[in-house]
This record gives structure tokens, sequence and C-alpha cells, in this order.
């Protein structure tokens, strides 16, 4: 019985060694961090050549950061602009939908940390679905990290990237 409980002890270590941290006060459920940033520069539909550099530089300034998934609507300059992460991370992007944009995005990704590379417009969207506060990151090179509490935003860390 003694070994049993180890044993599964062990199990329960090893699974939770994969996880995020759990942030202190909550109920044990693993950190759910979103990453929010508007797709780079752009000339009509393709990104432009300040697009290209500041999509190259996305991956140096989210290096610190872990990521689980990256997320984008069907537009090309979404992808564009996500792609020099992804291939940095070895992370697939994953089309979404922008209807119920959060429920869509925390039931792909119900942990860890997910990047959204979004629109102005279904980045606004977003951020009043999520409660967050403060102006969206809405101008080419902002980045907004928010830490969930449950569906509502928490905390908010902002960077700049691509200057």
């Amino acid at each position: 019985m003694q070994r049993r409980n180890f044993l599964a002890g062990l199990a329960a270590t090893a699974t939770l060694a994969g996880c995020d941290t759990v942030p202190s006060g909550t109920s044990g459920a693993p950190a759910r961090r979103l990453i929010v940033l508007r797709h780079t520069e752009r000339t009509g539909e393709d990104l432009n050549a300040a697009g290209l550099a500041r999509a190259a530089a996305l991956p140096a300034a989210l290096a610190g950061e872990p990521i689980n998934a990256i997320f984008v609507p069907a537009k090309q300059r979404n992808k564009d602009s996500a792609a020099p992460l992804a291939q940095a991370r070895g992370i697939e992007l994953q089309e979404v939908q922008a209807t119920d944009l959060a429920g869509a995005l925390f039931r792909r990704q119900p942990t860890g940390t997910s990047v959204w590379v979004g629109n102005s417009d279904n980045i606004a969207a977003l951020w009043e679905q999520i409660g967050a506060s403060g102006d969206a990151p809405l101008d080419y090179g902002d980045i907004a990290i928010v830490t969930m509490q449950g569906d509502r935003a928490g905390a908010i860390r902002r960077l700049r990237f691509g200057d």
C-alpha cells in the first residue's frame, strides 16, 4: 500500500512538473496567461518591410515567456506576423474565428500561455470579453501579457517589440 501511494505521488509530481506554475491563492489550477498583440505593419493586405522586420523581432521580445499555443485569424498578415515566433518555438499556428474569441481560445488551450496575433477590431472585442483594464494593445509593437483569473483578466504586463 505504501509503495502504491509513493508511486501515485511520484506520478502526480511528474505530471505537475510539466505545468505552468500555480499562482498563490488559487485552487491549484495551473496559471492561464494570454499574450495579445496586433499583426505588424502592412501595405494593403501584406506585411511591408517594417512589418517583416518587426515580426522578425517578436521571438526575441518573448524569449523568456513560456508559450503553449499561437492563435491567429485566417488573414495572411496575421500568419506572417506570427510565423517567426511559431518557427522559433516549433509551434504550429492555429486559426480561430473571431466569434466568441475568448471562449474559443480558452477551449483550445485551457491552461498555460496562449498568444493571439489579431487585428484592431478582434483585439478590442477580446479585451472587452476578458474584462481587461486599460487600453488594448492596438499599436504596432505593443504586447500585453495578461494573467487570467478564471475567464477574466487579472494582472497585465506590457512590452514593446521591434522598435
